[in-house]
């Protein structure tokens, strides 16, 4: 059973590993892996307008799960 307060008893101290230098500019992630990437905004179509897609020119860094489920480019480099 978990203890809390000044009466709990003290075990050895842990260590926690090395974080990523960088995170997913996306979701937050402190992650390895990351990519280059240009964002991309897909609106759809509507009975006024064809679809639209819009790509950023900002390069970002994203995890694999970001680039699985949101639309993007890689940027060259």
């Amino acid at each position: 059973m978990l203890q809390l307060g000044p009466d709990a008893p003290r075990g050895r101290l842990g260590s926690v590993g090395a974080m990523a230098d960088t995170a997913c500019e996306s979701c937050g992630d402190p992650t390895d892996g990351l990519l280059a990437v240009h964002r991309i905004y897909i609106e759809a179509a509507t009975s006024e307008r064809e679809e639209r897609i819009t790509r950023l020119d900002e390069v970002e860094v994203w995890c694999v799960p970001c680039r699985t489920i949101y639309p993007h480019q890689p940027a060259a480099g």
